[in-house]
Parts: structure tokens; sequence; C-alpha cells
């Protein structure tokens, strides 16, 4: 385990008749690059960490040396600044099952860059925008790829795939799908849904804090394992772990497995001006509907339905505002009825309820998703308004 030791480079020969070394931890470093073949003498290696660094370039690091075949089953790589994948960085792993290598910066992929393997690639959260024909082989089963900016997706790039491969994309930002133009393809595309998630199965609790970190939630299964799946559509995750609904208001949601670096940061896209989601969990900007009467509807709506205009105040976070008509009112510059000066409201009026208007007050002030969803309304009357009989009383 050299994991979190701050290594910044790595010996050529670190690694030379390693042979009986079946999983390799060299996670969360400072690693931006590293020698061709540097695993090459890993006969044995079934798992290797690599994600947490600051890996821009991938060299040849994972091509055998001659006669050498290599056992990796699972390669992690998320979470680096990986902009471009070559043909020759994967070749000859025909036993990779799965490599996890979404969160990074990829834009571009090498034909025959994944013919070898894996069965499963997690390619999603990238800034990939085009791929190429004979680019995967026939080992593979499932592709993630959405999170990327693929405009127009041509489906040639698996023209060559006979096999059931399951694509998972996020259509609604596709303008368009093509299919190849034979009979016999059976690539099936799933689109990004409310719903959709998927779940790893993970002995190592190195890689669950990892996952946790990157978006993921993860949950003690069976045999002494984990069970982690991406923070799905309308929700977000914290870096401690845990995924957060994206709160009612001016936000949303259509990514997933997207994660907060800040503790305070809600890192959900923002709706339009004049436009939230009512209950929260937003997947779409479609979700964001126009604010209600008597609000400004110029500016993001915050975590409210809006903020009232000048002269306007509400009882309910998420509903209309209402023209303060009485002159002695202070609806200026804030959301609730306050009086001005030398008048006061007489809180034994029946219906009226000053603990429940003061815990609502104290709700609309709050300008957070950390706002109590308990105290979003006021149900009771406001009391009736009365002159301060000498102004210093009031």
């Amino acid at each position: 385990d050299l994991s979190n030791n701050k290594l910044a480079s790595l010996p050529e020969n670190i690694f030379f008749n390693q042979t009986r070394l079946w999983k390799l931890d060299l996670s969360f470093n400072y690693l931006t690059v590293m020698p061709d073949q540097i695993f090459a003498d890993l006969s044995a290696l079934e798992t290797l960490y690599l994600h947490g660094n600051r890996i821009e370039h991938l060299p040849r690091i994972l091509l055998p040396s001659e006669g050498v075949h290599l056992n990796i089953r699972t390669v992690y790589l998320n979470k680096n600044n990986i902009t471009y994948i070559t043909k020759e960085v994967f070749r000859g792993l025909y036993k990779l099952e799965s490599l996890l290598i979404f969160d990074n910066k990829i834009h571009t992929i090498e034909p025959f860059a994944f013919i070898a393997g894996p069965q499963k690639l997690y390619l999603f959260n990238n800034e990939i925008s085009e791929l190429q024909a004979n680019t995967f082989g026939q080992v593979l089963k499932e592709l993630h790829l959405y999170g990327n900016t693929i405009p127009n997706l041509d489906l040639e790039f698996v023209s060559n795939h006979s096999g059931n491969l399951t694509l998972y994309v996020a259509c609604d930002k596709i303008q368009s799908i093509e299919l190849p133009k034979f009979e016999g393809f059976q690539t099936k595309v799933l689109c990004l849904s409310r719903d959709f998630s998927f779940n790893l199965i993970i002995h190592d609790s190195t890689v669950v804090n990892s996952l946790m970190a990157s978006g993921f939630e993860c949950d003690i299964g069976h045999m002494i394992s984990y069970i982690c799946s991406p923070c799905k559509q309308g929700f977000y995750g914290k870096t401690t772990g845990g995924c957060q609904p994206c709160p009612p208001g001016g936000y949303y949601q259509d990514d997933i497995a997207k994660v907060s670096n800040s503790p305070n940061k809600v890192e959900c896209k923002k709706c339009n001006a004049g436009t939230y989601v009512p209950l929260g969990e937003g997947v779409s900007s479609d979700d964001c509907i126009v604010c209600p009467e008597g609000t400004n509807k110029t500016i993001h709506a915050g975590f409210r339905a809006c903020f009232c205009m000048d002269g306007y105040a509400r009882t309910d976070r998420f509903n209309v505002c209402q023209i303060c008509e009485n002159d002695v009112l202070d609806c200026y510059g804030k959301d609730y009825k306050t009086l001005r000066k030398g008048y006061f409201w007489n809180w034994e009026y029946p219906g009226a309820n000053l603990t429940e208007y003061k815990s609502f007050v104290a709700n609309l002030m709050t300008e957070s998703a950390n706002f109590d969803p308990s105290t979003t309304k006021y149900s009771g009357d406001l009391p009736n308004v009365h002159s301060c009989p000498r102004s210093e009383s009031c």
C-alpha cells in the first residue's frame, strides 16, 4: 500500500521482478507521469489503484514485457487529469474486466485503444465529443458515456461489435443518434433517467473512500463487501460520502456522480432566472417552472420560489407573494411583513401565533440549503395593527 504518500514520481525499476504482487495501491499521490512499462513484470497483479493522482498522460505503462501475460482484472484511474488515450496503453490486457476512468478530462481516444478490454468501461464525466470506429473490442459489455460532450452519437464506433453491448448515454444532451446501416446490430442504447444507477461491489475500503469522494454512496453488503452506487440525477455527493438531494428552489442536476468539494456548496445546476423546482430533486431544466405571482423573475430563484418584489410579502417560502397594501407594513428588501416604527401587533389576536411566525421569518432569512423544511410556511393569521401610545414603548 503506497497510497497517500505524496509521491510525485516513481523509479523506473521499482517493481522489477515483483512477480507475486497481486494488488498495488498508488492512489491519492501526486503522480503526473510514470515510466513506460513500469508494471510490465507484475505478472500476478490483479488490481491496480491509480485514482486520485494528477496523471495527465498515460504512456505505455500497462504494456507487458515480451513473453509476460498480465493478469490485471480491475484498474482505477478515476479522479485524474488524463486528456488523451493512445492505442498502446491498454493493449495486451485481455483479462481486464473493469476500467474506471471517469472524472478526468479525456477528449481524444485513439482507434484500437480498448480492443483487448475491458468488459465494463466507465468513461462518464469526461470531455469526449467524438468516438472513432474500431475503438472497442468484442469483450466490451457495458460502456458508460454520459457526462461527456457528444452532440451527435454515430454508433459506427461499435459497428464491429457483434456481441451484446449496453451503451449508457444522456439522450437529452444528444442531438442525434445514428445507427449502423446493417442488419443484426445488437448494441442496446439506454438513456440516463431519473432512477438510473448501477452497483459496484467493492472489497477494499480504500476504493470505497475514493468512490465516496467521487459522488458515490456506499453501503455494507455481504461477505465484508461494499455496494457502491453513483448519486443519481437530482442528487449530488459530498466528499465525506452520501448523496444529497438538489434542494427546492432554482436548482437541478441532470448528471450523475457529481460531487461537491466544499462543505456548503450545492453541486447542482442553476435554473434560469425566474424559474424554480418546487419540491427539489430536479433532474432537468424542464423541471424548472415559472415562479409564482408577486416574485422577482429577473434574478435566480435561490432556495425559494424566487424572491418577492419590493412591496410584496409571502407566508409560504414556495408560493405567491402578495402586495402589502397597508402603509404601516414594511415589506421592502425582505419576503415577510414587519411593521414600521410606531406600530405594534397584538399577538393575542385569535388565530395568530407569534412563535410560528418567528420561526417562519427565521426560515426566510436562511438563504442556503440548510433552511428548516418544517417551518417554510406560516399558517396562522397576522393580528391587527395598533399605533403605539408612546413612541418609546415600541
